[in-house]
């Protein structure tokens, strides 16, 4: 038996011979591990599931307070102990140069006043205007939805007062008034929440 020793011999490679087996190989790895070779595109299902879980957990949160408060410079509320959760209610906030219902502004103060021309009776009146009309859109709001849903409004003829408190006595009884004319009937009073030994 006779060996060819020139045929044991390794030849020179051929480079794209080389390309095509390293390709080869490197598919053979991908299909391994079930990836396409190019790589894998983005899954976007856990992604989506994550925003799924922050939308719900902040609709969750934003439904259990039915009034969001803002303090601000023109607002601070005063402060007490009570215990009392808030009800769904039109909110009448009474800030240091405006009166806004739903946080939309209704009247404009000045000097911690209403302008006499705002006033069905002039600087002596409780009556405020604007305030009135306001406030008999939002009662005929709600009346509408409770003849479509009674379930849906508990609280008819209840407002939420958020008062600053530097606002005057005679402002607090003229907004009172006018939601009384509206046909509120029924009021509470915001407060800031404070430990019982502060």
């Amino acid at each position: 038996m006779s060996f060819d020793y020139q045929q044991a011999q390794p030849q020179a490679s051929d480079p794209m011979q080389d390309e095509l087996w390293k390709r080869k190989r490197a598919a053979k790895k991908a299909s391994r591990r079930g990836r396409e070779q190019k790589g894998q595109p983005l899954a976007i299902t856990s992604l989506m599931d994550a925003m799924v879980i922050i939308l719900i957990f902040l609709l969750k949160s934003y439904a259990s307070d039915p009034v969001n408060i803002q303090q601000s410079d023109v607002l601070e509320l005063p402060t007490s102990v009570a215990t009392e959760a808030l009800e769904r209610a039109v909110v009448i906030a009474i800030t240091s140069d405006a009166i806004l219902v739903d946080d939309v502004k209704v009247v404009g103060l000045r000097n911690g006043a209403v302008d006499p021309s705002n006033k069905r009776d002039g600087a002596n009146g409780f009556f405020i205007e604007p305030l009135y009309q306001s406030l008999q859109n939002a009662m005929q709001k709600a009346k509408a939805m409770q003849q479509r849903n009674s379930q849906a409004v508990t609280s008819l003829g209840l407002a939420m007062i958020l008062g600053d408190r530097r606002v005057s006595y005679r402002l607090l009884s003229e907004v009172l008034y006018t939601a009384g004319q509206a046909e509120f009937s029924r009021f509470k009073f915001a407060v800031v929440k404070v430990g019982k030994g502060s």
